[in-house]
């Protein structure tokens, strides 16, 4: 720490101090006295001054230090050290410390006062009057400066959805900050004359009706098949990692405005077990019922059942990376997503997140492998080969040739 205590206390007399510590500018008057306390025969305390005494020390402060150390929960700290020293030189060090420790406690709820917003009774009055036009059954939660604010909707489909409103001092002349999980960028607006909690939620309301189909396609998603990513499910996700069959998956990205749409479709597995289900998609497309839901057109034009996530198939199919033994390989943003982050900024951390995608072609290995995980494993090894940007080596579990970019990660 970059604070010192000032320490003043002087030895009086043989046994006794007294004196002054300061830390920043906090000054404390301190007495301490070293007692020797021993037992007579029969068994009653006594103090006494022999070498065959235990020793104990009295201390004594302020009524303001002790109210203090209580704030800062810094009092049984003090108790125990005067438990466990018998010398006022080493108490006094230890006390130092926790002085240190109660000057930075205090210090960092004085900034955090400080950095409170202070915000005006009209504010406060304002934004009660507008809550209850809301109606309190919508309201989830409230900070105590009526500055942070999440109000629920819900969806004909009986979805629940959560707006997240921050309020400046300056409300309604500043406009609010508004986020909610969407599939895209929210893009409604309330005109500054006309703004309201009310009428922002009413704009909200709308937003939910306009994806309405696209979450309708996810549910059934969801509910139906067997889904690898997103681990969470998240409202402002486009994307789903779906099974098809042993060691092979299907990611596939929905449009949120036109959800029964073909939509993006990429193919994850031994191009063994890919190709087949390649050559179906290529030879049903023309299939594609725009009126049906996304799982009944994959399940049509792939001529395959989706299977469900039963425990049996969870331990056969190889999820995890043969050489990390990870699942998910993030590269750039935090697995954890932050409620106040974006769709967009979501949506990039799914991508982002990468999984296994690369896969033996030995039909009787089918280790799945990250394409960073298998580069770096291909370049320690001497045998591999090279070819532009393509590296060229053995399967770390079958010993099969296997091949993967040059990682550039």
């Amino acid at each position: 720490m970059s604070e010192k205590v000032i320490d003043s206390v002087l030895n009086i007399h043989d046994d006794i101090w007294l004196g002054y510590l300061q830390v920043q500018n906090l000054k404390f008057p301190v007495y301490l006295e070293l007692v020797a306390v021993a037992e007579d025969d029969s068994g009653t305390k006594s103090q006494r001054v022999s070498d065959e005494c235990q020793t104990r020390i009295l201390f004594e402060s302020s009524a303001e230090l002790r109210k203090l150390l209580e704030e800062t929960d810094l009092l049984r700290a003090v108790d125990f050290s005067l438990e466990n020293h018998r010398s006022v030189g080493t108490f006094l060090a230890d006390f130092k410390e926790i002085l240190l420790r109660m000057s930075s406690k205090l210090e960092e709820g004085r900034s955090m006062q400080e950095g409170a917003p202070l915000v005006s009774a009209g504010f406060l009055a304002k934004v009660v009057q507008e809550l209850e036009e809301v109606g309190w059954e919508y309201i989830e939660s409230v900070d105590e400066n009526l500055t942070a604010i999440v109000i629920s909707s819900v969806d004909e489909a009986e979805r629940k959805h959560l707006l997240r409103i921050n309020l400046n001092e300056d409300y309604p002349e500043k406009m609010p900050t508004v986020n909610a999980e969407l599939p895209n960028p929210m893009s409604f607006s309330v005109p500054k004359s006309e703004m309201s909690l009310k009428n922002l939620k009413m704009a909200f309301d709308g937003q939910l009706q306009r994806y309405q189909a696209f979450w309708d396609v996810l549910d059934d998603i969801d509910k139906n098949t067997w889904v690898l990513e997103p681990k969470q499910s998240d409202r402002s996700l486009t994307h789903r990692r779906i099974v098809v069959g042993q060691n092979c998956s299907i990611h596939v990205n929905i449009s949120p405005d036109n959800p029964y749409a073909i939509c993006e479709l990429d193919f994850l597995g031994s191009e063994t077990i890919v190709q087949p289900f390649r050559n179906n998609f290529n030879k049903n497309v023309h299939h594609w019922d725009w009126d049906k839901l996304l799982r009944h057109n994959l399940s049509k034009v792939l001529e395959v059942t989706f299977p469900q996530p039963t425990i049996l198939n969870k331990e056969a199919m190889k999820l995890e990376c043969g050489i990390c033994y990870s699942y998910r390989l993030d590269t750039a943003l935090d697995e954890v997503s932050n409620q106040n982050d974006s769709c967009s900024e979501r949506n990039t951390r799914a991508e982002n997140s990468v999984l296994p995608n690369l896969i033996c072609d030995n039909q009787k290995c089918g280790r799945p492998y990250h394409e960073y995980c298998l580069s770096e494993w291909l370049k320690s090894l001497p045998d591999t080969k090279y070819s532009f940007d393509t590296m060229f080596g053995k399967c770390p579990v079958c010993q099969e040739s296997i091949s993967v970019r040059v990682s550039s990660r």
